[in-house]
Order: C-alpha cells, then structure tokens, then sequence
C-alpha cells in the first residue's frame, strides 16, 4: 500500500524520509518536465532555467533531478535567493562551478560538461558566499574592510536603485582622479593600438601593390623583349634570302 502524501508530512512520527515505490512517483510525476515543475513551484526550490518543455537543457537529468528530490544535491530555496551583483572579471562556467562546490557541503549533482548556465552559478555563488573573490572589484581603492558579521547582514539587505541625496561609501577626490587618469590611459593604450593595426594593414597593402607594378614592370619587359626577337628573326631570314637569291 502506497503511503498517503498528506499524511507523510503530517505525521511526526514518520521519518523525514520514506521509501516509496518507482510506480508511486512516475504515477504523479511522469516526465522530467512534471518533476521540475514540482520541485521548483511546490518545493521553491531555485534551480538552472528550463523555460520551454521540448527544449531540454544539457543539464538535466534524471539522475540530477531526482537527487534534488531526495535532497542530496546543494539546493536554495527561491524565495531566499538574492540578486547577484554583475561579475567585472572574465570567468568560464566551469570556473564558477568548482568555486561553487568549494563553497557547499554537499554535492552540486551536475555531469562533466553539462554545467547550467553561467548567470544561475552565478546567482547561487553570491548567496552562498557574497564575499567571494570573484565578485571583488578590480580597482583596489573602492574595497572596504567589513567584519565578517556585518557583511553576513549587509549581503541579506536587498540591493537598491540609486537614490537622490548623499551617496554612502563615495570614492575621495585622489581616488577618483586616479581612476579618471587610469581611464584615459586605457582609452589611449587601445587608440594607439588601433593605430598601429591600422598602419600594419597599410604596410601590407604598399607591400601588395609594390609587388604587383613590378610583376606589371616584368610583363612589359618580357613583351618587348619578345617583339625585338621577332623583328631581329625577319631581319636575318632576309639576308638569308638575299645571300641566296645573289649565289644564284
């Protein structure tokens, strides 16, 4: 007899978990697409994106999914999640999915080479770990040291739009003006470089051109150096013809 899922989670005296029948689950969830569907709007559960039924993802799986089910993979609840602020550094997928296993007690549960998409590692890094070396900004002079126990509290606050009035933890005036020269030594490091592909094509195409006038130069030689043969072969047949027409 099939154990009666009201009752499961009513009654204390049930373990937290129970053994039930293939029959039991593939009767109430027939498809990966029903078991995600469960485990994200009746568990909340915060999982990779899956937006369209017949366009599966690389990442699902039925080992995968049903591990989620069973609560032995790494799982966040959706209402808990908070907005990841935008990585500046160049990171790949896989990347970001050993930081994130580095970050967990438990196993994330994705095949090699099957990783869900960047911005939900992302999203689950931050709230594991908001202070994550990834998410630091590059420029040194906007870090502030914050203790451990009040960063935990500032990343549960939710991030706001920017406000009129006076801005919290504005860079000073030496710093902003280092930045802006920085700045300018970027945009100008990429123009003369620029500059120099620039001058590099032309130098090329010179080459190009230099190479076709003389092979153009060559041709014309050749030409007339064909027509002087010609008219130097006329001119011996005629004293040949006229030193024989004389012996005869």
């Amino acid at each position: 007899m099939e154990p009666n899922p009201s009752n499961i989670s009513n009654d204390p005296e049930i373990s937290q978990k129970q053994a039930v029948s293939l029959q039991f689950l593939r009767q109430r969830l027939p498809t990966l697409w029903d078991l995600y569907q469960f485990l994200v709007h009746s568990e909340d559960i915060y999982l990779p994106p899956w937006r369209e039924q017949t366009k599966r993802p690389i990442w699902v799986t039925e080992n995968y999914l049903e591990g989620v089910l069973q609560k032995k993979y790494y799982q966040i609840k959706r209402s808990q999640v908070r907005k990841a602020i935008p990585i500046t550094k160049r990171i790949k997928k896989h990347e970001l999915l050993q930081y994130l296993q580095q970050e967990v007690d438990k196993p994330l549960g994705f095949k090699e080479e099957r990783e869900p998409d960047a911005r939900w590692l992302t999203k689950a890094l931050y709230n594991v770990n908001p202070a994550h070396e990834v998410f630091e900004q590059e420029d040194d002079s906007l870090r502030r040291l914050i203790p451990k126990d009040v960063l935990e509290k500032i990343a549960r606050l939710p991030i706001v739009q920017k406000r009129s009035g006076a801005r919290m933890f504005s860079a000073n005036a030496e710093q902003i003006k280092a930045r802006k020269i920085e700045k300018t030594k970027k945009f100008k490091d990429r123009k003369v470089w620029q500059m120099q592909q620039t001058l590099t094509h032309l130098e090329r195409q010179k080459r190009k051109v230099e190479e076709l006038e003389k092979r153009v130069h060559e041709l014309e030689t050749e030409e007339q150096g064909d027509d002087g043969g010609e008219e130097e072969a006329k001119t011996k047949g005629r004293d040949l013809l006229g030193e024989t027409i004389y012996l005869e």
